[in-house]
């Protein structure tokens, strides 16, 4: 199963590290990250360019044209290369190497169409 990772940044250099990590660490490997960049003055871009993971789109739009907008051309994206599942994951978000994986054992379980992890604050750790 090809999942898409459609994830909008805007000025994000200072939690993309950590983001990339999260999906270098990923148990399931059949992914296509898209990044929309929103005009981005920082240097998010150099570092999505320099991150070592062959399957990623970068588009790159002139001006920002809001999370929404966003989310929808990196839905489109990955609906164009075939993924059977989007997931939109904020950029700034670090999470477990089983996500993925997880998620889809959750979609065969019950059959759902539309499923969200729980996320947790970075800190306190303890709170939903």
């Amino acid at each position: 199963m090809k999942i898409g990772i459609v994830t909008v940044t805007y000025n994000s250099e200072e939690v993309l590290t950590d983001f990339l990590s999260s999906l270098d660490q990923q148990d399931h490997q059949n992914v296509l990250t898209i990044f929309i960049d929103n005009s981005s003055s920082d240097q998010s871009v150099k570092t999505i360019q320099s991150w070592k993971n062959n399957s990623k789109i970068l588009i790159q739009n002139k001006t920002n044209v809001g999370v929404a907008a966003g989310n929808n051309q990196g839905i489109k994206l990955a609906l164009e290369h075939d993924c059977e599942f989007v997931l939109l994951l904020n950029n700034d978000t670090v999470f477990e190497a089983s996500l993925l994986s997880k998620l889809l054992s959750a979609h065969y379980k019950y059959g759902s169409s539309l499923i969200v992890p729980k996320m947790k604050y970075f800190s306190p750790q303890d709170t939903i």
